[in-house]
């Protein structure tokens, strides 16, 4: 089973200026059967400026040659001895150079509108906002439905949402300034549920906003 992110279409023209860059960190160990879908979700969005950096956490199976195959320049791929995805990410957090980052997992696929979309959010956003997320669904291998949970739009401060037990936001539904991680710092590799202690780090500080 992987789960699929949902996002719709509620962006706004943006004036004529260069775009920012997104870096995605896409995390991936024995991942041979889903990692080029993943890769090429994320090539294939509609805000072009992006650098896709791919960590291959030692990984044995067919991963490596599976990437090889995809010809982009803005793809980068890094190998690591098996470590845990918490360093895989953190190692492609020292590469990256957006102002923006974007989390993928391996076996997940984004909409072709994803990353515009949640850029809009903040960008207009009336106030500072360092955090846009969105909704997802569940599907099987063939692609059958399986779940789609309530859309959530909840914005603001969503901290103690989450201290509650709360837990609709993880770092791929999302996408971070830049200045999220100089401030909280990257994953804590020491911790078994490091997604969730990352989201609290995160939004405890920054105020997220919908974009589903």
């Amino acid at each position: 089973m992987w789960n699929c992110w949902r996002y719709h279409r509620r962006h706004a023209s943006w004036p004529q200026r260069e775009e920012p860059l997104v870096s995605v960190v896409i995390p991936v160990h024995q991942g041979e059967r889903y990692i080029v879908g993943a890769v090429q979700s994320a090539l294939a969005q509609t805000h072009r400026a992006l650098e896709v950096i791919v960590v291959d956490d030692g990984s044995t199976d067919g991963t490596a040659a599976r990437l090889a195959t995809i010809d982009d320049p803005r793809l980068f791929v890094m190998h690591q001895s098996n470590a845990g995805t918490a360093a895989a990410r953190n190692a492609a957090l020292a590469r990256a150079r957006g102002q923006f980052i974007a989390f993928l997992d391996s076996d997940d696929r984004w909409f072709p509108d994803k990353i515009a979309s949640e850029l809009s959010v903040l960008r207009d956003a009336p106030q500072a906002m360092g955090i846009a997320y969105s909704s997802l669904y569940s599907v099987d291998d063939a692609g059958r439905l399986l779940h789609v949970p309530p859309v959530r739009r909840d914005s603001g401060s969503v901290f103690d949402l989450l201290i509650d037990g709360e837990h609709f936001l993880a770092p791929s539904l999302c996408l971070f300034d830049r200045r999220i991680i100089d401030a909280i710092g990257t994953f804590d590799t020491r911790r078994y549920h490091e997604d969730h202690d990352f989201m609290l780090r995160a939004t405890k500080r920054f105020p997220p906003g919908d974009a589903s």
